[in-house]
């Protein structure tokens, strides 16, 4: 199998990374069409401006050079991968995708709907921007043959918000690099639990929820 690894996706990112390298150990033929645009964080009103979305989707333009220059590459594979952050190359991809009769397949990783509105809280769901990109998210979605949410929850968020099919969805857990992340075999001797926390503080990792928990155990000495 020969699968696209394609978009504008950063190759830094963890989850792109762990797909890739995860992909090839599987003996899959992995070929790559990428113009690489740094992460560079959405957090404020002003991020969302007209102007300011224009200029992120204009950094995109080099793709259309890789196009060219790949598109043997393109014709040559099974399938197209969508890498993150890739909403927009969807777009892009979805036209070749057609034309040259291939799947189409994106993981978002995340959801901007959600993201800005509940997570950020930088647009307001009632607006008419906010139905809009809700409106264009949606259709982004529709586009691919196969769309990855990373939990079951997500799942039913995408099915429930966007009105995408089940048989369009496969959950894709959020793996790890096992190159830098050895499993050894824990064996607990005492009756203690120990208990670590790791992650981030923002709104989507729950962390009043792990407070609370730890809350309603703090009596018990075992833990």
């Amino acid at each position: 199998m020969k699968i696209c690894f394609f978009g504008t996706y950063d190759k830094n990112y963890t989850a792109n990374k762990i797909v890739y390298q995860g992909l090839l150990e599987n003996h899959v033929d992995m070929l790559e069409v990428n113009s690489e645009v740094k992460l560079t964080a959405l957090i404020k009103k002003e991020d969302l401006s007209a102007l300011s979305l224009l200029k992120r989707i204009f950094k995109k333009y080099r793709i259309f050079i890789q196009i060219a220059k790949n598109w043997d590459k393109l014709k040559s594979a099974d399938a197209i991968y969508v890498a993150y952050p890739g909403h927009f190359d969807v777009l892009i991809a979805y036209p070749i995708a057609k034309i040259l009769r291939k799947k189409l397949v994106f993981n978002p990783v995340i959801s901007f709907y959600s993201g800005f509105a509940d997570e950020q809280g930088i647009l307001d769901k009632n607006s008419y921007f906010g139905k809009m990109v809700k409106f264009s998210e949606s259709i982004i979605y529709k586009m691919v043959d196969l769309l990855l949410p990373d939990t079951p929850y997500q799942k039913e968020y995408f099915k429930k918000t966007f009105n995408i099919p089940s048989k369009k969805l496969k959950v894709f857990p959020i793996g790890a690099d096992d190159k830098l992340y050895k499993y050894t075999h824990y064996k607990n001797t005492t009756k203690k639990v120990n208990v670590v926390y790791y992650g981030l503080y923002s709104p989507v990792h729950g962390v009043e929820h792990i407070i609370a928990a730890a809350n309603i155990l703090k009596n018990d000495r075992d833990i």
